[in-house]
């Protein structure tokens, strides 16, 4: 049997002051674009089983190998004072990265507040990672479902964030979370059909793959010109999504996921819609050749399921799980609509007999590069992989995915 991974009390330890440092000393976005994922390795080792040692060492070499930008002070004079009295409009701050430190700091005040009314209401919650569990599934109910319509902003990297601290149930993590999500958010285009003429019961949801969904999306004339538009091809990611929403959006509202769209579900329900999608997109991820931006997909899923978890309304999850679908279709096209051979999803005896087991892969994983930069991408893959295949259902591409993501198997 597979040795487990269980960090120690030390580890445990480093990880929240390296996270805490993170959070406090750099600002979530650096080079004009690109997104700080320090937060995200670090977990990742943590739940693989690094030591405080490795943590560290992380931490160091990450700081050294990017040009992070260090965080500051809230523009607004007025923030704090608004936050006190109230009278503080969090939306108005919204979709501008500039406003990150204000929407942060009245995310902090709003952990204190809920901190303090779930501790009057439960006395006898007196551990610290008790008390963090209610109140973080009381902000994230609270406020994620204002922006769930925008969670492909930014590459998936506010809602990553946010599910990565949900791992741990860290506050400055969900609270970094949170407030980048707010400053990069951008409403949906096209608003969900949340009620569409149809039973449920005449559809089969295993018709509804995402598979079929992304093959018949590719062979769509219109989809075609957007994919040929110059404009399109010159843009970067989030570009292309504009350009996405102005030439194409009632299309993509069309391959919304229609069994989500009908009927009434239960919360089991929907949680096995999620893990159905996950094992969609891991093969999606693999037929794909690993292609980089599917990967976001794939460590998005992991992320977001966490957020699922601390939604108390079964609406709310419904809603949130069609906004993932959309999400991905739209990020299917704005990476350019690559092809996805499923034949690499598939495996054989031969395959894995020659697949490292877990222990392997993992430790290739917590080892210290030499002559590289800490790929905190690989951490992710393999982190996500591990613990999905512990904790929704064991399958054997898991394992196969991040071997190859750890490059101990050919792709």
């Amino acid at each position: 049997m597979e040795k487990s991974f269980t960090p120690d009390r030390e580890a445990t330890l480093m990880l929240e002051e390296l996270l805490r440092n993170n959070t406090s000393v750099w600002h979530i976005i650096y080079d004009g674009f690109k997104a700080n994922h320090i937060s995200h390795g670090l977990i990742a080792l943590y739940k693989l089983g690094a030591s405080s040692d490795r943590l560290q060492q992380f931490y160091d070499n990450c700081c050294a190998q990017s040009a992070l930008q260090p965080t500051h002070a809230p523009h607004y004079s007025v923030t704090l004072q608004e936050m006190n009295d109230h009278s503080f409009k969090w939306k108005t701050l919204c979709g501008n990265k500039e406003n990150f430190t204000d929407l942060k700091l009245f995310f902090q005040n709003e952990w204190k507040d809920i901190k303090e009314d779930v501790k009057k209401k439960h006395t006898q919650l007196d551990r610290k990672d008790e008390l963090n569990k209610v109140v973080c599934k009381a902000i994230v109910s609270k406020f994620f479902p204002e922006m769930m319509d925008g969670i492909i902003e930014h590459a998936f990297h506010g809602m990553i964030q946010l599910g990565y601290g949900l791992e741990v149930m860290n506050e400055s993590c969900v609270v970094e979370g949170l407030a980048f999500l707010a400053s990069v958010y951008q409403p949906m285009k096209a608003p969900l059909a949340i009620q569409r003429e149809k039973d449920r019961n005449s559809i089969n949801i295993n018709d509804w793959s995402l598979h079929q969904v992304l093959n018949r999306l590719r062979g769509e004339q219109r989809v075609q010109d957007v994919l040929n538009d110059q404009g399109f091809q010159n843009s970067r990611f989030l570009g292309r999504v504009r350009h996405i929403e102005q030439h194409c959006m009632d299309l993509i509202a069309e391959y919304d996921n229609l069994p989500l769209l009908t009927g009434e579900w239960s919360e089991e329900d929907l949680k096995k819609q999620l893990y159905s999608i996950w094992k969609q997109i891991l093969r999606v991820y693999a037929g794909s050749g690993m292609n980089f931006f599917v990967l976001h997909c794939v460590t998005g899923t992991r992320a977001f399921q966490q957020i699922f978890d601390q939604l108390e309304s079964v609406e709310d999850k419904r809603k949130s799980l069609l906004h993932l679908w959309r999400s991905y279709i739209m990020s299917f096209i704005a990476v350019k609509a690559p092809e996805i051979d499923y034949s690499k999803s598939n495996l054989d005896a031969q395959l894995l007999a020659k697949t490292p087991s877990w222990d392997t892969v993992i430790q290739e994983a917590l080892k210290v590069p030499v002559d590289r930069k800490e790929n905190i991408h690989d951490l992710k893959v393999v982190f996500s992989c591990y613990w999905n295949d512990k904790e929704i259902e064991h399958d054997e591409l898991h394992r196969v995915v991040s071997a190859k993501q750890m490059k101990l198997l050919e792709y």
